[in-house]
């Protein structure tokens, strides 16, 4: 705890600097490197914009012109209200039929064309055709589908990607791997697509780093034939992987055609075994919906910066035909500086098993074992730091990766509820404690104890890879599963303290708690009180007073308690060291930037 407390109060004196410095209109070097950043990733910005201007003008261009079309014939139609109108419209529906009858190509994109929504019988019946997409020449974003036959699965993701576009221009690559049945025609046929063929089947890895070498975006996302993207997948994993250099990988959050979770980021052991996290759960659970560090993500659906990949010579082709290539980027990715992420916000579903079913004994799902001994060999070494099983607790520490890997360390943060911290000052002091214990490596989980899932405020704290559980029944299995491994508990203010402060003793008995005032209520209320009597206000006076003493028995009852407390001046450390001298009290003050123009 003396570290953290040296780093949070070292980290307040830097801030007391830059703001004396901002004063005397003087830039620290730290403020310089930082301006200089956000300069660049302007720069970036500004380019992907006139990237996209053209395409887009496009696009535009072309749906104006279909909505003119459609806006005549609307027109038209509503025009013609007598007999002949009914009989044309009749004639007109049954030329459409004979034209384009249900269940065709036709027919889908026509009724796609007007606009009209498809029903589950009518998705079902989907026609089997080929596809049109709307791609770039310049592509920031490549996408590699490798595929061997399925053409209906193929066909359901490309329509899909069609369907829930990307914001960025982006390209569709499909790596037809010696299909036996009309894939490759189909591909062909299709608008938008490129088609990459094999001579001979040589399996997923070769496919993939195939595929990679045709691509000319700056993002690869490869993408199993048997998924289906869901709306806004592709601009969270773009975002995720633009939001920090250091990213090299980015995992979408897999979910079974039912809802239920497939994967939420990958897990391995010491020995090399795999474990989906949250497989069969609930994919909405808030342990599931946090952006964060992880082992590995699976290859169904990743998205590498290329560079990244070239540079480590894309998916190691020892592990050829498949399993365990996505594990081993992963790492390799690591090894060389990057971080491995999932972003939940990017749901793909998952047709799991089409590709290699699920035998273990027979065809290329064989691979899956003998190609974890062969990642073991080569790891060997990084994995002797991984937890050596799944138990409840190791879960919980392998889900998150932190600098130290498995093994860093995990904090508990609780409050009334979810910061905001545009809106007062005490909830500007939790938003930084926060990020400050996730800038000190550790895996931070945050109690909201009014339960409620501020937004955009929670989603902010997510993104920073904290996990936020607000209901009352999660916390407690958070505390039962993971207490053992807790080392530090920061419980801001006293109704929250008393709340949290018995189970931890029970659940955590190895947990440094600290008590973190805000500020000292009962002073607040003491100086109300006595402001009332001043005015000639009795009743309020005598009413604030017995406030103050019922308060002030609470916090100090707290303070006795707890290990640490926390104070934001020297006068409210001198008082609470007078009142209780055993106690270990630390001054933890606010330093709050003030935003825009002074």
């Amino acid at each position: 705890m003396d570290d953290v407390m040296t780093c949070f109060e070292a980290d307040h004196q830097a801030a007391a600097g830059r703001d004396s410095a901002a004063r005397r209109w003087e830039w620290p070097d730290g403020d310089v490197r930082r301006l200089c950043l956000e300069l660049a990733a302007a720069q970036r910005r500004a380019q992907r914009a006139a990237a996209l201007a053209s395409w887009q003008q496009d696009i535009a261009t072309e749906a104006e012109r279909r909505a003119s079309e459609l806006e005549r014939e609307v027109l038209a139609l509503r025009a013609e209200r007598s007999a002949t109108a009914h009989r044309l419209i009749s004639r007109y529906r049954g030329a459409v039929e004979r034209a384009a009858p249900r269940g065709t190509l036709r027919r889908y994109l026509y009724e796609r064309a007007m606009g009209r929504p498809l029903t589950a019988a009518a998705q079902a019946q989907q026609p089997l055709g080929p596809v049109k997409l709307r791609t770039s020449m310049s592509p920031l974003l490549s996408v590699v589908v490798p595929v061997h036959g399925k053409w209906e699965y193929t066909r359901a993701c490309l329509a899909s990607i069609e369907q829930h576009r990307p914001a960025v221009p982006f390209e569709v690559l499909v790596v037809d791997d010696a299909s036996l049945d009309r894939t490759a025609e189909m591909v062909a046929a299709s608008q938008g697509v490129r088609l990459v063929r094999t001579q001979r089947n040589v399996g997923f890895v070769r496919a993939c780093n195939l595929g990679a070498s045709h691509a000319r975006g700056a993002y690869l996302l490869f993408l199993n034939n048997d998924t289906e993207v869901r709306p806004g997948a592709l601009d969270a994993l773009v975002d995720a992987a633009d939001s920090d250099e250091r990213i090299g990988l980015v995992g979408a959050m897999l979910v079974y055609p039912d809802g239920r979770l497939q994967e939420s980021g990958g897990i391995i052991w010491a020995d090399g075994s795999g474990w989906n996290y949250g497989r069969d759960g609930d994919a909405g659970a808030p342990q599931f919906q946090v952006r964060r560090d992880v082992d590995y993500c699976s290859g169904a659906a990743i998205l590498v910066r290329r560079e990244v990949f070239e540079h480590v010579g894309g998916f190691d082709q020892r592990y050829a035909p498949a399993y365990y290539e996505d594990t081993d980027l992963a790492f390799a990715i690591r090894a060389v500086g990057h971080r491995t992420i999932v972003e939940p916000a990017a749901v793909v579903v998952h047709h799991e098993g089409v590709s290699h079913g699920t035998d273990l004994t027979v065809g290329v799902k064989r691979y899956q074992e003998i190609n974890r001994a062969q990642f073991v060999d080569k790891w060997a070494p990084i994995l002797a730091e991984h937890l050596p099983a799944a138990s409840e607790l190791n879960v919980w520490l392998a889900r998150q990766r932190g600098p130290a890997g498995h093994r860093g360390g995990l904090v508990l943060v609780a409050d009334y509820q979810v910061p905001t911290p545009d809106r007062d000052s005490g909830s500007m002091r939790m938003h930084r404690l926060l990020l400050a214990l996730v800038e000190l490596g550790q895996r931070v989980v945050f109690f909201p104890c009014n339960g409620a899932l501020l937004q955009p405020y929670t989603e902010e704290l997510r993104y920073h890879g904290i996990t936020v559980i607000p209901d009352a029944a999660g916390q407690d299995v958070f505390l039962r599963e993971a207490g053992a491994a807790l080392r530090l508990a920061v419980l801001s203010r006293p109704q929250v303290g008393w709340k949290l402060l018995e189970e931890l003793r029970m659940l955590a008995p190895r947990c440094l708690v600290g008590y973190d005032t805000v500020d000292l209520h009962f002073l607040r209320l003491q100086r109300q009180a006595e402001l009332a009597a001043a005015t000639g206000d009795e009743q309020s006076a005598t009413a604030l007073a017995g406030k103050a003493a019922a308060s002030r028995e609470l916090e100090l009852g707290l303070v006795r308690a707890a290990d640490l407390t926390l104070v934001v001046s020297d006068h409210e450390q001198s008082l609470l060291r007078k009142l209780i001298p055993e106690a270990d009290v630390r001054v933890l003050s606010n330093v709050h930037h003030p935003a825009g123009e002074v």
